[in-house]
């Protein structure tokens, strides 16, 4: 099917319709399934407050696979949309969690006209999982506008960003020790809405820095800094300054602390999972989430030697063009003919 300047709805998790002429603030920070909407010039709207007769306006619908609440209504939205729209599946969260057998998850891909895989190690997986067609396409990246908040290499500070929250995993923080810097890692405040309730009786507290506390308790480490998470327009501000970034990620997603350090040029450690290393820090990608000897060892080299840490960190630049909206379009519109 050809597509001349479609009408785009995105629909997600989140819990606000909005336009990208409403948020115009935010397309310089959002880096997720939102970017389709600045692409387009289109709408988000969340999954849960759709109906079929919301998208009669439309030519193309982005929907991401959520497998929470959201799937039966994605479904059902898919099965009753109109006839000459496309739908468009993209996949949510690590390929990962998928391997566990869903029906649900099967009839959302059959309803669909294209999956959009988000993560290039797991297109062979998806392909077999499904007959609907299965494109590594992903999702566009404000390569322009985040490459304006590049700090100077003397300005920066001789310290690492954890990327992983403090007490999601430990290897990330076990190289960052081994490297010798101080470095920096965030925890979310709990606040008091009703939403937590379980979240405080797991914890049994209800002090909203419980979880600062608590990642606080587990290092012990002096060097360590658990800061409260910011909002991500405060993320890349708070963060383009450090020397190097740490994300020895597991999961087979979309990798965004990868993009994120390539546009900013900052070395990032990391892993083939994330699928972008292995095209933009060559140099500096793991074969894995275990290899901490090879990663400290990487690190020190990045904080000796400042010309392999200037080669990692403008080596992505010529790399950057094909994650930017026109060839996001072209790739995605070119896979629905």
């Amino acid at each position: 099917m050809k597509f001349s300047d479609p009408r785009v709805l995105v629909l997600g998790g989140d819990t606000k319709k909005w336009t990208a002429k409403s948020r115009p603030i935010d397309q310089t920070f959002l880096t997720g399934i939102e970017t389709w909407v600045y692409a387009f010039d289109g709408v988000y709207q969340p999954i849960l407050q759709t109906m079929p007769r919301d998208l009669k306006n439309y030519d193309l619908i982005i929907c991401n696979s959520n497998l929470g609440k959201e799937l039966a209504r994605s479904i059902y939205l898919a099965e009753n949309r109109p006839e000459k729209l496309t739908w468009v599946t993209l996949i949510e969260g690590s390929a990962s969690d998928y391997l566990t057998p869903n029906l649900a998850v099967l009839k959302l891909f059959a309803n669909s006209d294209l999956v959009n895989c988000i993560n290039i190690n797991s297109v062979s997986f998806f392909r077999n999982l499904t007959k609907t067609k299965v494109e590594y396409i992903g999702m566009p990246y404000p390569v322009d506008l985040i490459s304006k908040l590049r700090i100077p290499y003397e300005k920066r500070k001789k310290e690492i960003f954890v990327c992983p929250l403090a007490l999601t995993r430990i290897n990330d923080v076990l190289i960052a020790k081994g490297i010798g810097l101080p470095y920096i890692t965030y925890e979310q405040e709990i606040s008091r809405k009703p939403k937590n309730l379980l979240l405080y009786i797991e914890n049994r507290s209800i002090q909203k820095k419980y979880l600062l506390q608590k990642a606080k308790e587990y290092h012990r480490d002096e060097s360590m800094s658990v800061r409260e998470l910011l909002p991500i327009s405060e993320f890349f501000r708070m963060n383009n300054s450090s020397y190097i970034w740490l994300n020895l990620d597991p999961r087979y997603t979309w990798g965004r602390f990868v993009l994120d350090a390539a546009v900013l040029q900052i070395p990032i450690i990391t892993t083939k999972a994330t699928g972008h290393a292995s095209l933009l820090f060559p140099a500096t990608c793991l074969e894995d989430e275990f290899q901490i000897d090879k990663a400290i060892e990487l690190g020190k080299q990045l904080v000796n030697d400042f010309d392999f840490y200037k080669h990692v960190a403008e080596y992505p630049e010529d790399k950057l063009e094909c994650y930017k909206s026109d060839r996001m379009i072209e790739k995605l519109l070119g896979a629905l003919e």
